[in-house]
């Protein structure tokens, strides 16, 4: 046997060889695979906290125009509400923020807000949106629902930084035409 056929025997052993072809397969494809969870994982999670935004938001909507009047305690158990529905969110540096109106219209169907929570501070406008559902002696109510989503993997993966969700959801009172707030300003 000659160096030659030697070295074509030990090519043709050499690849022929199959042993390892798997855990080389496995190292590639691994990273990719991990990648690819992680991103199910984390887009998983912001599409449940954007259904959670909504849901509290049309909750409060809801259970606000089922009452005749309200007062600012109620308006508070409807705060713990939506904190509630928002479970397990916040976390870490996300925030849960919200804002009920009352949006009335006069006979001339000028519009105005009757009341509003949280109170403090400057009193909000009227929403553009909410001016085309009311019309003489009617009244709207307005909830909005921000939470900022801050990703599990914020600091690893692809989207950094927060995620402003929002959602605005607009009701009308179903037992009478306009909602009082006995101590709201």
């Amino acid at each position: 046997m000659t160096f030659r056929d030697a070295m074509r025997r030990k090519f043709a052993d050499f690849r022929g060889c199959r042993r390892a072809v798997i855990a080389i397969e496995f190292a590639i494809v691994l990273p990719v695979m991990l990648t690819l969870w992680l991103g199910v994982v984390e887009f998983g999670s912001l599409h449940l906290a954007a259904k959670k935004v909504e849901v509290a938001a049309q909750s409060v909507a809801d259970l606000i125009s089922q009452r005749n009047t309200i007062d600012v305690a109620t308006l508070g158990d409807f705060t713990n509400a939506i904190n509630a529905i928002m479970a397990p969110f916040p976390k870490g540096t996300g925030t849960v923020a919200y804002q009920i109106i009352s949006v009335v219209a006069d006979a001339a169907d000028a519009t105005s807000v009757a009341w509003y929570y949280p109170t403090g501070g400057a009193a909000p406008s009227v929403p553009p949106e909410a001016e085309p559902l009311v019309t003489g002696n009617d009244n709207v109510i307005v909830v909005t629902v921000s939470y900022s989503h801050e990703p599990w993997l914020s600091s690893y993966y692809v989207l950094t930084g927060n995620v402003a969700l929002s959602e605005t959801m607009y009701a009308k009172p179903r037992l009478v035409a306009t909602i009082p707030c006995t101590d709201c300003p």
